[in-house]
């Protein structure tokens, strides 16, 4: 078996949205603007005909970012298998959720069950 990964040149530091890519911006596409200053494109060091060409391509492909928690979906486009070389993978029980948790745990599975 061997493992799909996906690397990435841009590192983002603060994984929580930008203030203007909050929930309530999920009705439309995400600008060019609010993608660079997302991934802080602009202090890398890029001269302006590679800004312009990185403008472009996030122009193009500006419908394939996920603008929040609810608007994730599933692809066909990419297989994830995992090596484990010789060995059998292993079998677990699944862990108790603890009871101060299981209110949430129950919330976010019917979140995740309503968006299919």
């Amino acid at each position: 078996m061997k493992v799909g990964t996906f690397y990435s040149d841009v590192e983002v530091e603060d994984h929580s949205l930008a203030p203007e890519m909050n929930d309530s911006s999920l009705s439309s596409p995400l600008t060019v603007d609010q993608l660079v200053s997302h991934f802080g494109l602009k202090d890398r060091g890029f001269d302006s005909k590679q800004m312009r060409a990185i403008e472009e391509l996030l122009q193009r492909n500006a419908s394939v970012f996920s603008k929040g928690d609810n608007d994730l979906g599933r692809t066909h486009l990419a297989l994830h298998k995992i090596d484990t070389g010789s060995a059998q993978p292993v079998k677990l029980p699944p862990h108790c959720v603890p009871l101060h948790l299981q209110q949430e745990v129950a919330e976010h599975i019917k979140q995740m069950q309503e968006r299919r």
